[in-house]
């Protein structure tokens, strides 16, 4: 540690794991890990509250438990190259981030970007596949989600994402809310969705369009 800084490890050591709570609730303003193939798994609450935080550079890391990044409110931007799996909450209330570059994140939990009010870009994997309950919940800034092979969405997954329109071609599997609050979208084209659920679409006063060729149920105040 010098400073406010931590630099993890200047010379590799393979696999190497951030445990639980390590720096949970510190000041630290920057993290980096400056070995190579050093660390490459954060534990739960490593970096929890950690609101001080301005920078990470983690580039070898590949999975980040429950809550490792929740409450870093100072970070702009994260980019994880080789980040794949992420636990549920992991950058729930970064406030002040804009963008995420997670290129390769396949699969994301319940609540993991939840109230990140400022991002505009997001970054995944072409094969991200589900997305967990209110995952993406106020991202009141995201102009777009253009995720091709999403099939599975938790309830709430996109609630209030006000600015947002909606590319989800294979989207199947949603549960109630989902889209409630998305003022912006002009329309919403499924053509693998089987269910609406309750407030589906409530608040989305925008959308002209609906195009659900295979909704068999809808639930109340659907639209």
């Amino acid at each position: 540690v010098t400073g406010n800084t931590v630099i993890l490890y200047n010379q590799p050591i393979p696999g190497m794991v951030i445990e639980p709570a390590l720096f949970k609730n510190s000041n630290l303003r920057e993290i980096r890990d400056e070995g190579s193939g050093t660390v490459i798994s954060v534990g739960a609450e490593a970096f929890m509250g950690c609101g001080s935080a301005s920078y990470f550079s983690l580039p070898d890391m590949t999975t980040a438990s429950a809550d490792a990044f929740n409450g870093c409110s100072g970070v702009n931007t994260f980019s994880f190259p080789s980040l794949a799996t992420i636990g549920d909450r992991c950058f729930l209330d970064c406030m002040s981030t804009v963008t995420f570059n997670l290129p390769s994140l396949s699969a994301v939990g319940d609540r993991c970007f939840e109230n990140c009010t400022l991002a505009s870009t997001m970054t995944f994997s072409a094969s991200l596949s589900s997305a967990g309950i209110a995952c993406f919940h106020n991202c009141i800034s995201m102009p777009f989600f253009d995720m091709p092979n999403l099939i599975t969405a938790g309830a709430q997954c996109f609630e209030n994402c006000t600015s947002a329109t909606f590319i989800l071609p294979s989207l199947a599997t949603a549960g109630h809310y989902c889209f409630k609050g998305c003022s912006s979208a002009t329309g919403f084209s499924f053509a693998a969705l089987t269910f609406a659920g309750v407030e589906f679409f409530n608040g989305c006063i925008s959308a002209i369009s609906f195009q659900l060729p295979l909704v068999t149920s809808v639930y109340d105040a659907c639209f």
